[in-house]
């Protein structure tokens, strides 16, 4: 089954509702494009936004900025800027 676009826009405020601003906005791009991919999985099992439980949102977060890719794991893969 395919989910409409408009669900993906959903998920997304959704994310920032619950996790807040500041806390995305904190986060590097690898990290926001994991959190992304990891939502996207949820919301192809749930099929809706609002069946995305807050709970799960909180916990993907935290799985890739506590213990997939924290900030500092990576960043000296990076080029000098």
């Amino acid at each position: 089954m395919s989910i409409d676009q408009s669900e993906y826009d959903a998920i997304s405020r959704k994310a920032e509702a619950v996790l807040g601003h500041a806390k995305i906005e904190s986060m590097s791009r690898p990290q926001l494009n994991l959190l992304n991919r990891a939502l996207d999985r949820i919301l192809k099992r749930r099929l809706t936004a609002e069946a995305v439980t807050p709970d799960e949102i909180i916990g993907q977060y935290e799985q890739i900025v506590f213990y997939v890719l924290p900030h500092g794991a990576y960043e000296h893969l990076l080029p000098p800027e």
